[in-house]
């Protein structure tokens, strides 16, 4: 029987992860991509001025992955609407997407939220089945009422309030009190809750144009972004608007893409090249500030996000992989390290290899585990953190506990897990 030595096995694992790290694209080097299929489903707040061909023509100027762009979209239609007429319903059917667009009534979020959940997670079980994601469209407040944007309690801002009862046009059917009382949630969480409370609960991405919009009027008052009703977005809006689409579907920083954007023969914008800098800027800090990944939507923690690798390495190459991609990332600033229980040699020989940043996955508040069970998949939870941590691990919900298991295999012993657990929990 040929023996190998540890020193060849080290060798032999590290040729292997430096291979694969060398197949892998270089920095700034772009991997051939399918085109995004992104389907909008919503009404004239993504219809005019033709939102989904913006976005597909910033992606085209930008010259990396190309977004393949259709659409649903009626007149003033709510989600409810959408869902009732069924044809919303068939089209998500009717082919394979990567992602699809909700867009609400613009009013619905504050004044009719119960039934915009209701809809939104008709139509999320509906995209789920097809295998692809949900993104909200987070719209923008009315000119004249911003307040609708963040919300604010009726007691404290009544202007606020009375303004949104007359817009709601129940005047005549119901008292203004009354309104209140039945709307607080939504009037107090304004069009931000209404979307962040229904993407939380879906575990879907938010596209936040209208946290962009409240930025860019706030920083520089010669924006315009409404037309004359007050409502709807002009070209301006609508650039801005697909700014933020376009990084929060391709998660890239739009800074740097033209301002004329065509159609054709169509020029669907032509912004000046220092306010569409601007625009795109601001876009790039609204989506940083949420983040569209399978499974959550979470606020971006500043701080390296902290990790635990959790392995049974023994012969096993991915560990070695795995454990490279986890140092390229803590080179970048991504990710804190916090432990690697049972490090095998090899691993602990991998400083800094393999230097592409990866796109960050998994919660930011308390601690992501890695967990690297045997292939076997004998494996089972048995205390109660250690089901805790799979659940979590599994639903990618966050938060959790700072929280280690150890060694994973079908033989594993529990008094070690559970003094890992105990170890990580300072318990």
């Amino acid at each position: 029987m040929v023996q190998t030595t540890r020193r060849q096995f080290v060798g032999i694992v590290l040729s292997s992860a430096v291979l694969l790290i060398a197949q892998a694209p270089a920095v700034g080097q772009e991997t051939p991509s399918a085109p995004l299929k992104v389907l909008f489903i919503g009404n004239s707040y993504t219809s005019v001025n033709d939102l989904p061909a913006m976005i597909a023509g910033l992606a085209e100027a930008a010259g990396g992955r190309k977004i393949e762009v259709d659409r649903h979209l009626v007149g003033g239609c709510t989600l409810e609407k959408h869902v009732k007429d069924q044809k919303a319903i068939d089209k998500i059917r009717a082919a394979r997407w990567d992602v699809v667009v909700l867009q609400e009534q613009s009013l619905y979020p504050v004044v009719c939220r119960q039934a915009m959940h209701e809809y939104a997670r008709l139509l999320d079980a509906e995209i789920r089945k097809q295998g692809a994601k949900t993104v909200f469209y987070l719209t923008w407040a009315r000119q004249h009422v911003p307040d609708m944007q963040e919300g604010a309690d009726p007691a404290k801002s009544p202007e606020y309030a009375k303004a949104m009862y007359q817009i709601s046009g129940v005047s005549k059917t119901t008292d203004f009190e009354t309104w209140c009382q039945q709307q607080r949630a939504g009037l107090v969480g304004g069009i931000n809750g209404g979307y962040f409370d229904i993407a939380k609960e879906l575990g879907a991405g938010v596209a936040p144009v209208g946290i962009a919009w409240k930025a860019a009027l706030a920083a520089d008052p010669a924006f315009v972004l409404h037309i004359s009703d007050k409502s709807h977005p002009n070209p301006t809006g609508t650039y801005l608007a697909a700014c933020v689409f376009y990084a929060t579907l391709l998660e890239a920083n739009p800074v740097g893409l033209p301002g004329t954007i065509k159609h054709g023969d169509k020029v669907l914008a032509n912004i000046p090249d220092d306010q569409a800098m601007r625009l795109q800027e601001i876009a790039w800090a609204a989506v940083k500030t949420v983040t569209f990944t399978t499974g959550t939507v979470h606020t971006v923690n500043p701080q390296p996000l902290p990790l635990i690798f959790d392995t049974d390495m023994m012969g096993d190459v991915d560990d070695v992989g795995t454990a490279a991609v986890l140092h390229a990332l803590a080179d970048q600033g991504e990710v804190q390290i916090l432990a690697m229980e049972r490090p095998f040699p090899a691993i602990r020989e991998i400083t800094s290899v393999g230097r592409r940043l990866l796109p960050r996955r998994g919660g930011v508040s308390g601690v992501v585990l890695l967990l690297e069970a045997e292939a076997s998949g004998q494996w089972r939870p048995t205390t109660s953190p250690e089901r805790e941590a799979a659940f979590a691990i599994r639903s990618s919900r966050g938060p959790f506990d700072r929280l280690s298991i150890g060694d994973g295999n079908a033989n594993g012993k529990r008094g070690e897990r559970e003094g890992a657990v105990a170890r990580w929990r300072g318990n």
